[in-house]
């Protein structure tokens, strides 16, 4: 197609009205261009644009119009029309690419994605591609400059395109990133090198501007190489400190000497250059530190690995003596990068070895101490560094005498820099100081603290000496009024923050754990780290003067805890303030955190010993026992409940501390070696504090919990003091049985814990209960008057919006304490609390909320947690559902579910999907939470489906039918875009096909099939295991299900081929050679043959008849992937089998296709291996002729894959 001058013109006025025209020019121009980008009719509309167009706006809105329509319709667009624009953008970028380079740089962008995004998808066309798209760009390097650098930038966009983390269906496009890594990637990167080479050499004769440009596209594109995610697993990229660069073995260019030189050289070059080199200088580190994260096994012996690391040592030495190219942020950020990466990527002890060590430690630690005292220079280039010298110190102290000579002093000497950097830090913040403040940052200042507390390990005493001295120093000054008050909260902060970092990290060795109602007749701590009880550590931890004997370790012992006492006391003071501020009680939890592993956590990992008489912990905090020190962490948790309710998350970390103290289970080992088992929750049961908050958990006192945002930190509350709750009944249930035999079966005491517990919550039942129930005279709430529409709440002159807060906060109160029950018997306490009445339908309170359901059903913000703790109440996970043979506790349980279900479920569906606002949260979100409750509910084990048939009860089939219904409302786009939120729509999938396959399959029409399958076949390219294993089984379970229904009521295919037809010997003659009597050759005519007698076998027919493509595109997917992935085959096997048998005619076709796209040698080899598969199978489903399958197609990909043909 070909555009007039008229169309052509007014295509171009458009165009520059949508990209730089005024509001109304706009506006009119994406009226009519947009269409043109949605419709795949205006394809050729497009490609002529593209082709006839010389104007800037009209070029790139064409390209940007081609490349959305390309991703959208790939499979409804013909081959032949891909390959030509594919071969037209070539062509038109080799002919007007370096003229647009000059001109529009930015047009090439643009062109060269559209290529890079056709070149992707177009790897999955066919099940054994071989891309060429390395031979047509080659083209372009062996012409002009202009050209060679286009060439460069399709390899680089090429490259990004493959590995893009992002996007609907990254997962399908995985394979294709594999097949780019094992075909293409090696050529490009054996390419790129070599004209970095060349440039280094000087063989390339180019203008400044061009080599400028040449320089800076082959560097990017030897970082996108080497940043290739060549193990497939999308590595994070919040810290690529720890990731590894798995470069394959073949790639032997990068085992060369000259190879990190050429880099060096170059940076030294764009430094020299001045400032107009300087983003080429930055990308040639950055290529440096991906060169030094190379994994250890690349090289093949440790002497070429070892001269690889002294030429980066002596190169980034020679940077740092010569300040080379520091003045530059980049360059200087990207160097902190590579020294921090040397050391991740290296033992110290290899580091050392090396004849460059000497010079560089110095010089590194010269520029680190520079670095520190230059408080204003980018903080976050620092933390590489500082996370260099934490990393030297376990190794360090592991080494004791044998160490490199000043390295403790070093660190030392860094740490104490650092502290007091962070303090002129904080000091330039309260003055107003336009620099980010750490303590804002979450994730910056636990990394910092984390490296403070590695750093004070080495020479802890003098380090916890200097901070105690600053809290002081930081006190004093603000009692004289030397330091403003926003100076003294910034700087305060970070020393409670500091002082929680050393206590954390610097574990202490107690005699014997703390114990509540007695005070710890000995504590002492030692010199050593982490754990480890080796002398030589202990002896290097503290330095000069600080032996590991017991003078040293009380010392440890009293600086700790004259560390708690300063902030313990420091903290009474803010309490009685009424504007604490938010990061000051940040600073007191993460102490507090940090305490807690001290006293009730860390000590049970030790190996508790002897000691002489010394001051406890208890006695240097001030109080008496040690369970008035656990008071301490518990009334500031209590405080910060009743108290900070408008800080949301010091109530989140609070409530944190809180469950880790309730949570805790440590082991720990006495004096005489005996083992003893210390639960934390029990020593917190015995303290005043947190029985108090028990017996009043739902005060008014605890503003949080009417905070309608908290709803998450409420159900975390409740779980927390479940915990304790179930615990106390447990001991309390104990203690009335002993007492119950002591005293021959008669016992004044009677565990009521449960009961007194509920009672907040009972009241709230009660009161909607007799409020909105009774008081309409319901006598209850049944089916019949939710369906059928009894009387309302509006009716009786009630605000049904009074009752939503009450129901919100009932609903996650109870999924709290329902996650806290991990037994029988504490999930019996709640389900008899809940089904109070089992004997009067309806009257229970469990069904309060299917009266909610049906009055609320269109409010997510009720629903939503309303149908979580349904949810939860319904999993029996750990087995915590146990009711007895005779109960009939199962099955009320079911019909409760049921009933919310369909109540729900029912109304949510028939809501039209744009009158939604927020579709995820008020239908997706509700839709998969209700699926997974169904889905807990059948796979639970505690409920007999059986009786609901016998009895004629429809509860079972309206849940499964109305669930069905559920998975087909989702769209296609909408299930892959919120795939963690759906693995629900998965496992229901599973678990229907698997138990309820009748029901399932009579629920659905051909076409509502073929669209499940549609969505498996998705699936099976899914990065989630779990969806993956989901689809395979649902997939496993539709095909036997298929095969039984065909045999059993001998169903003849579509194709006119009976599975009969199919059962052979290994010689190829008939098994049953009497039920081929009267087929005449013709399996047309066999004896009795029907189109399904049963309802599900007639729909199964009718699917093979209208929809049976759904199921042959699920074979050639299975087939791709077991011949370019790298999953496991017997995934695949089971349900691969039944396919290939279903559709002989397909299989062959795919047989065909396999063989022809293998080169000439490898074809005979390629034809066996595929004859193979079937060896050893029978035409049946059978678990032999399934076993065979899986071994033959085992060994076929096996084959394939590792190129052993």
């Amino acid at each position: 197609m070909s555009l007039d001058p008229n169309q052509l013109s007014q295509l171009e006025g458009l165009c520059e009205s949508f990209y730089g025209g005024d509001i109304n020019q706009q506006k009119q121009a994406h009226e009519v261009l947009l269409p043109l980008t949605c419709n795949l009719g205006c394809l050729t509309q497009l490609q002529a644009l593209m082709a006839q167009s010389s104007n800037p706006h009209a070029l790139m809105f064409a390209a940007n119009g081609l490349s959305k329509l390309f991703t959208s319709c790939w499979a409804q667009i013909p081959d032949n029309q891909k390959e030509e624009t594919k071969t037209f953008l070539l062509n038109y970028l080799y002919k007007c690419g370096p003229d647009m380079l000059r001109s529009a740089p930015y047009l090439v962008g643009h062109y060269v994605r559209l290529l890079s995004q056709l070149v992707k998808y177009g790897l999955l066309d066919s099940l054994s591609p071989r891309p060429n798209i390395t031979d047509q760009v080659s083209q372009f390097l062996n012409a002009s400059t202009n050209h060679c650098i286009i060439g460069l930038i399709i390899f680089t966009t090429l490259t990004q395109e493959m590995q893009n983390s992002s996007g609907l269906y990254f997962a399908k496009y995985r394979r294709a990133a594999i097949l780019f890594r094992d075909t293409s990637l090696p050529i490009i990167f054996q390419i790129a090198i070599k004209t970095l080479r060349q440039i280094h050499l000087g063989t390339v004769s180019v203008s400044n501007l061009q080599e400028y440009k040449l320089l800076k596209q082959v560097l990017q594109l030897i970082h996108c190489c080497l940043s290739y995610d060549f193990m497939g697993t999308v590595p994070d990229e919040t810290s690529d400190e720890q990731n590894t660069v798995m470069i394959p073995h073949s790639w032997t260019v990068l085992r060369e000497e000259y190879v990190p030189i050429i880099f060096f050289d170059m940076y030294a070059k764009c430094c020299g250059a001045g400032g107009s080199l300087s983003d080429c200088a930055a990308m040639c580190l950055q290529c440096l530190i991906l060169y030094s994260s190379i994994r250890r096994s690349f090289f093949p012996t440790q002497t070429d690995r070892t001269r690889s690391l002294a030429s980066l040592m002596s190169g980034t030495a020679g940077i740092i003596q010569t300040k080379m190219g520091l003045t530059n942020e980049d360059c200087y950020h990207e160097l902190c990068r590579l020294l921090g990466k040397l050391n991740t990527a290296n033992q110290l002890t290899e580091l050392a070895s090396s004849d460059a060590f000497g010079v560089w430690i110095d010089q590194v630690y010269a520029f680190t101490i520079a670095s520190l005292e230059d408080w204003t220079l980018l903080p976050n280039s620092k933390h590489y560094l500082l996370g260099l010298w934490s990393h030297m110190v376990i190794p360090l102290l592991y080494q004791g005498d044998r160490a490199p000579a000043n390295l403790e002093k070093y660190i030392h000497n860094i740490t104490i820099a650092f502290i007091q950097s962070s303090m002129k830090i904080a000091e330039a913040i309260a003055q107003g100081s336009d620099i980010d403040d750490p303590l804002d940052s979450e994730v910056t200042r636990t990394e910092q603290l984390d490296i403070l507390a590695q750093l004070s390990r080495c020479r802890y005493q003098e380090t916890a000496e200097f901070i105690v001295n600053l809290f002081e120093k930081v006190t004093e000054a603000a009692k004289n009024g030397n330091i403003s008050q926003n100076c003294f909260i910034s700087q305060i902060t970070w020393c409670v923050y500091m002082h929680g970092a050393l206590i954390g990290g610097h574990s202490i060795k107690l005699r014997r754990p703390l114990m509540p109602g007695g005070s710890s007749s000995s504590s002492s701590s030692t010199g050593g780290t982490g754990g480890s009880n080796n002398s030589n550590i202990s002896g290097s931890s503290g330095g000069k003067g600080n032996s590991s004997n017991s003078g040293g370790e009380t010392s440890y012992h009293v600086l700790n805890g004259k560390l708690a006492r300063l902030v313990f006391g420091l903290s009474q003071q803010t309490d009685q303030l009424p504007d604490t501020p938010e990061s000051l009680e940040l600073a007191y939890l993460y102490f507090l955190e940090q305490f807690r592993k001290v006293c009730l956590g860390d000590y049970a990992k030790q190996f508790i010993q002897p000691d002489s008489e010394e001051t406890t912990l208890a006695s240097i905090l001030g109080v008496n026992t040690d369970d008035d020190v656990l008071s301490l962490i518990i009334g500031k948790i209590g405080r910060n409940l009743q108290c900070k309710g408008n800080m949301e998350s010091v109530i989140k970390k609070t409530l944190s501390l809180f469950h880790e103290l309730a949570a805790g289970i440590s082991i720990v080992q006495y004096t005489d070696r005996t083992t003893h088992l210390i639960v934390s929750g029990r020593l917190l049961l015995k303290n005043e504090q947190v029985r108090k908050i028990l017996r009043n958990h739902a005060s008014p006192e605890f503003t949080f919990l009417n905070i309608p945002r908290y709803g998450k930190h409420r159900t975390f509350y409740y779980f927390t003091l479940s915990k304790l709750l179930f615990l106390e009944v447990k001991e309390e249930e104990s203690s009335f049985t002993t007492e119950l035999r002591i005293n021959g079966g008669n016992s004044n005491m009677q565990p009521h814990t449960f009961e007194e517990f509920m009672k907040p919550l009972e009241k709230v039942f009660d009161l909607i209960w007799e409020e909105v129930i009774l008081g309409n005279n319901l006598n209850g709430i049944n089916n019949n008057n939710i369906i059928g529409g009894g009387i309302g709440i509006g009716d009786a002159g009630y605000n049904i919006n009074q009752f939503k807060v009450p129901l919100i906060g009932l609903a996650r109160d109870l999924r709290g304490i329902c996650l806290a029950c991990v037994g029988p018997e504490s999930y019996n306490m709640l389900f008899n609390w809940l089904v109070n009445k089992p004997k009067q339908p309806g009257r229970s309170r469990i069904h309060l909320f299917t009266w909610a359901a049906d009055r609320l059903w269109d409010d997510s913000n009720v629903m939503n947690p309303l149908l979580k703790f349904m949810s939860e109440f319904v999993d029996n996970k750990s087995q915590r559902i146990n009711f007895d043979k005779a109960s009939p506790n199962g099955i009320l349980l079911f019909k409760e579910v049921s009933s919310l279900i369909c109540t729900y479920g029912s109304r949510i569906l028939s809501k039209p999907d744009n009158s939604f606002q927020n579709i995820y949260k008020e239908k997706y979100k509700g839709l998969s939470i209700t699926l997974s409750m169904l889905c807990h509910a059948l796979s639970g084990g505690y409920t007999n489906f059986g009786v609901f048939e016998v009895y004629q009860d429809q509860a079972l089939e309206n849940a499964l039918r109305l669930a069905c219904r559920m998975c087909l409302v989702i769209p296609e786009h909408d299930l892959q875009s919120y795939m963690k939120n759906f693995k629900s729509y998965y496992e229901f999938l599973e678990l229907a096909s698997r138990c309820f396959m009748t029901t399932f399959i009579t629920s659905l029409e051909p076409q509502h099939l073929s669209v499940i399958c549609y969505s498996l076949e998705s699936g099976l390219c899914a990065v989630d295991n779990v969806v993956l294993l989901a689809c395979c089984a649902t997939l496993d379970h539709l095909i036997n299900f298929i095969f039984s229904l065909i045999e059993k009521e001998r169903i003849l295919l579509p194709n006119g081929v009976h599975l009969i037809s199919k059962r052979r010997n290994s010689d190829g003659s008939s098994i049953i050679p009497g039920e081929m009597d009267g087929m005449d050759g013709d399996s047309s005519n066999i004896v009795g043959a029907t189109q399904g007698t049963s309802p599900e076998g007639k729909m199964i027919y009718r699917f093979m008849t209208e929809q049976s493509n759904s199921l042959v595109r699920i074979m050639q997917l299975m087939f791709n992937l077991v011949t370019t992935g790298d999953l496991s085959t017997w995934t695949f096997s089971r349900s691969l089998l039944g396919l290939i048998i279903l559709f002989e005619n397909d299989f062959r076709s795919i047989q065909k296709q396999l063989v022809e796209q293998q080169v000439e040698e490898k074809k005979s080899k390629y034809q066996l291996l595929v004859q193979d598969l079937l060896k050893g199978t029978d035409g049946t489903l059978s678990s032999v002729s399934k076993d065979a399958f899986t071994r033959n197609l085992h060994f076929f990909a096996h084959a394939v894959r590792s190129n052993t043909l």
